[in-house]
């Protein structure tokens, strides 16, 4: 059976993107600050909108490149259990995290952590003194807006992946 005849159109699919080290050194040259390809697996909730032949089409593009050099990827399909939450969202606030020194690494870390919401928004939120940032979308997170917001004055060890506005793993 060929790849494409495993789906139907409606499935409800993941296409994993797992980036290796080659990926991390042509794509982004981060390595020199301490990113590690282990942070990086990209994660892309799609739906099949048609099979034809061994192909599948979804209703979003994909803009990174998935290729065996740089760690390649896998499709499933995945179900959920729940219908995920809808049409909420944060507007104006201020958020601040207490902590001990300028490269405290043990205080707030996240002003706000989406998950398994769709259809979201963040308005006009300030976060200030967190570890990495202002938001995350995380676990089946997507369609989340962020507009008019910021993260000031960071206090955490600026290495790495650390100290960023949004980190968005759709």
């Amino acid at each position: 059976m060929s790849q494409g005849n495993r789906y139907r159109e409606g499935d409800r699919i993941v296409v994993l993107n797992d980036m290796n080290d080659k990926w991390l050194h042509d794509m982004s040259r981060m390595k020199r600050w301490g990113w590690t390809s282990s942070y990086y697996k990209l994660i892309h909730r799609r739906v099949v909108t048609a099979v034809v032949g061994n192909k599948i089409y979804i209703n979003a593009p994909i803009v990174q490149t998935i290729e065996d050099q740089y760690g390649g990827g896998i499709v499933y399909k995945y179900y959920t259990l729940s219908e995920p939450i809808r049409n909420i969202g944060f507007e104006g606030l201020r958020l601040k995290s207490s902590y001990l020194s300028e490269y405290d690494e043990r205080h707030g870390w996240t002003g706000i952590v989406y998950s398994g919401i769709e259809d979201s928004w963040l308005r006009q939120v300030t976060a200030e003194n967190f570890g990495y940032g202002l938001f995350s979308a995380e676990s089946w997170a997507q369609r989340v807006t962020v507009e008019d917001s910021a993260m000031l004055d960071h206090k955490s060890q600026i290495k790495g992946g650390k100290s960023a506005l949004v980190l968005f793993i759709l």
